[in-house]
């Protein structure tokens, strides 16, 4: 039903508008010709049309309109008429048809009305309340089923352990679906038993290290190399008479604080830091980042590799004997503190060879043992496996 009518902008009304609200289901309008009705009946006919109007329909919900004006009399010179008309002989047939339909509508309203009262309007009334108070009564019934068996098949139970309103739903879930065959109670009890023993879980596998790096770095040729400065400097043969570049590099830098010499204290000319500097070349400059790079991952390889070994043995895995394994992992970090020495002291005299340590003697061990493991967790798993599809079968 309409509730209100919104009108400005057209015909005899104003910009500011006139609002007509608190209408009924009949509403009698009256005036003079040219006040304003017939537009009002336009505005209802085709509120689209006239944008600066409006109409409030009851619950948002718009009905059909059917508008009987001077522009319908007009467009109406045609055969049929829109809506119904209670003209001519059959009138009082139509209007039987009428009251007839309405009485229905009524009839289902009130049928409507007890319906609803009958199934309550919450948990608490009416049919509603029934099942409820049904439901309540069966939950009961449940848990005290699930309670008697619990010792027994608390696993089987897993999940709805411990909701009785969850335990029931799933009770009447496999009460539609579940196929199983049934088995006698004492039978189901001995399975249990078995299929649920404490420690038939799946195990992960033992975390691989990857030694490659680690022990193909006694090949770095930076390593073997004798790291000097460039022989065509005039000043390569009084280092090689000395016989310690080393030496006269980490002098280097006190030549540049003055102009005595940072060994003999003797006054220099001002040439020999030129000179100097020339011997160590972008080549010797370039070997010494080598020599760092090389020491620096050398370091970080070995850290990660003690750090892995040291998770494995403190996750105390049963597939593995983690004292020989501890055994290993310290014979290894003694043999990488030894070529963390080397590389140090080839850092520190460049020109000097070293060959690192070889690890191939630790590192199979290790390798083998974490193989072992790994097979036997292969093995366990294969069991656990099928011991799991026993258990589906037992918990249906």
């Amino acid at each position: 039903m309409l509730q209100e009518i919104r009108i400005a902008n057209e015909a005899s009304y104003h910009s500011s508008g006139e609002t007509l609200n608190n209408l009924k289901a009949i509403n009698f309008l009256f005036g003079m010709n040219g006040v304003g009705k017939t537009t009002i009946s336009r505005v209802i006919d085709d509120p689209v049309s006239h944008p600066f109007c409006g109409l409030t329909w009851q619950k948002s919900r718009r009905l059909p309109c059917l508008v009987y004006n001077k522009d319908f009399v007009e467009r109406s010179y045609t055969p049929q008429l829109a809506g119904i008309f209670t003209l001519g002989e059959s009138a009082n047939e139509t209007l039987d048809k009428i009251e007839e339909t309405k009485a229905k509508v009524s009839e289902f309203e009130h049928s409507v009305v007890q319906l609803t009262s009958t199934l309550g309007l919450d948990d608490a009334s009416g049919k509603r309340g029934e099942l409820s108070s049904l439901r309540a009564s069966f939950e009961v019934g449940c848990w005290k089923i699930k309670t008697t068996h619990d010792a027994h098949f608390k696993n089987a139970f897993a999940g709805v352990r411990n909701s009785q309103n969850r335990f029931c739903d799933k009770f009447l879930f496999e009460l539609e679906s579940n196929t199983a065959e049934l088995i006698e109670i004492d039978e189901l009890k001995r399975k249990a038993a078995t299929l649920f023993e404490e420690g038939l879980v799946a195990h992960s596998a033992v975390r691989t290290i990857d030694f490659t790096d680690l022990q193909n770095a006694k090949q770095t040729p930076i390593l073997a190399k004798k790291v000097v400065g460039k022989e065509d400097v005039d000043v390569a043969a009084l280092i090689r008479r000395l016989g310690n570049s080393d030496w006269v590099r980490q002098g280097l830098p006190y030549l540049d604080q003055g102009s005595q010499c940072p060994f003999c204290q003797q006054e220099v000319e001002s040439e020999l830091s030129k000179r100097l500097n020339d011997y160590f070349d972008e080549t010797y400059v370039s070997d010494l980042a080598s020599i760092t790079a090389t020491l620096l991952r050398y370091k970080a390889l070995a850290a990660e590799t003690i750090n892995i070994l040291d998770e494995i043995i403190a996750s105390e895995n049963r597939h593995i004997d983690r004292e020989l394994l501890r055994a290993d992992a310290d014979r290894l970090t003694a043999r990488l503190a030894v070529n963390l020495q080397l590389l140090e002291a080839k850092a520190r005299e460049p020109s000097t060879p070293v060959t690192l340590v070889p690890l191939d003697e630790i590192v199979q061990p290790i390798l083998t043992k974490i193989a072992a493991a790994n097979a036997s967790i292969t093995t366990h798993n294969n069991l656990v496996e099928n011991i799991t599809s026993e258990r589906g079968k037992l918990v249906a």
